[in-house]
């Protein structure tokens, strides 16, 4: 989940070696865009199957990304133990440079949850 400086949407996206360095992002597609409260708490969730990674915000499903039939290496490497990384990111080449007139900034995160499957 990433979300730029002021935007009401978050993006979604599956970064691999499949879809990042082989630039792989439509077969299957490997990202989407979801509505969020800009001003306000988000839920966000990614549920991992075998065989697909399924994307919500808000309790809206907003994408899956499916294992397929592929001889290319790395198109689904989620099979084995990830952690969870909860970050910030202050400009860069994607958003562009950082706006001193609105610093400091926060990200407030009031819960995080991981639950394993049975």
């Amino acid at each position: 989940m990433e979300r730029l400086n002021h935007d009401s949407i978050a993006y979604q996206t599956v970064h691999s070696y499949y879809t990042h360095a082989l630039g792989r992002s439509d077969n299957p597609r490997n990202g989407t865009v979801a509505p969020i409260n800009k001003d306000g708490y988000n839920v966000y969730a990614v549920e991992m199957y075998k065989d697909s990674i399924s994307f919500f915000i808000n309790g809206r499903h907003s994408m899956t990304y499916p294992r397929i039939d592929t001889a290319v290496d790395g198109q689904f490497p989620f099979d084995r133990p990830y952690y969870l990384l909860v970050d910030m990111q202050l400009g860069g080449n994607w958003v562009g440079s950082v706006d001193p007139s609105e610093l400091p900034v926060e990200m407030e995160v009031d819960w995080v949850r991981y639950y394993k499957r049975k």
